[in-house]
């Protein structure tokens, strides 16, 4: 059909692709825009951006701890686990420790050479297997890989060490090598050295000294005793095996 002519085709509302006509979207487009600010409003408050707090803005106590400290945190940890036959069973005394590091002035090697003065002539003597003379626990392999190269000024060529943490090798070669080789320091972690003991690869019976690298902090700025599952398995460690051992008064604890 024809358009026609007399029609007034400026009147009508012309559809837009989205549906309605022009006028209304024109309409609606209009009722969306901001109102404009007059000096009538109420001002305008500033968001507070929240700081994030960053790991180095945290102040650590820099500080290590001592016997008696210790005492205390073992105590913290049990209580209300254990009966009180138990609790008293773990009693301590001070002739149980070695040196401690409460100032943080101490060394790996001086602690050591101040722990163990005769560790040459003890190492000479030593030919017990599944038994090494010291045993350092750490947090984690990284950290035993670094303590075990500050100890080498202090452990001399004739020591023979074993590294007993999971990155290393797996526990069934530790096992084997622990009964086949003479070892005099050994260093691992709490997890590790329990199984160990636990299934009687290694052995207390001619350890002279167990050192806690208690104050190191990670990258977190977490010691040992800062995460949860490291923690439980060094506290069960020093409950089952280390603490039985320095009341039978042939091993001493030092805590760096």
């Amino acid at each position: 059909m024809a358009d026609d002519l007399n029609d007034e085709w400026w009147n009508h509302d012309t559809p837009c692709e989205e549906g309605g006509s022009k006028l209304e979207k024109d309409s609606n487009a209009a009722g969306t825009k901001k109102r404009e600010r007059t000096d009538e409003d109420p001002p305008v408050k500033p968001k507070s951006k929240r700081k994030r707090r960053r790991i180095t803005d945290i102040e650590i106590k820099q500080t290590g701890i001592s016997s008696n400290d210790f005492c205390k945190s073992l105590e913290e940890h049990y209580k209300g686990k254990l009966s009180v036959v138990e609790r008293e069973a773990m009693a301590m005394k001070p002739c149980h420790f070695g040196p401690s590091n409460p100032e943080m002035s101490h060394t790996v090697p001086s602690i050591l050479k101040e722990a163990l003065p005769k560790w040459q002539r003890l190492c000479s003597a030593h030919d017990a297997k599944k038994s090494p003379l010291a045993i350092i626990i750490s947090q984690g392999a990284v950290r035993a890989l670094h303590v075990n190269k500050e100890a080498s000024n202090f452990k001399g060529e004739k020591c023979k060490t074993v590294k007993l943490f999971a990155r290393h090798m797996k526990q069934e070669a530790q096992a084997k090598f622990l009964a086949a080789n003479v070892a005099h320091f050994a260093i691992g972690t709490p997890a590790r050295l329990a199984s160990l003991i636990a299934e009687g690869s290694l052995s207390l019976k001619h350890t002279k000294l167990v050192m806690l690298d208690w104050n190191w902090r990670n990258v977190k700025l977490k010691r040992m005793v800062d995460i949860p599952d490291t923690k439980k398995s060094l506290f069960d460690l020093l409950k089952d095996f280390i603490i039985p051992a320095c009341q039978s008064d042939h091993v001493k604890i030092a805590i760096f």
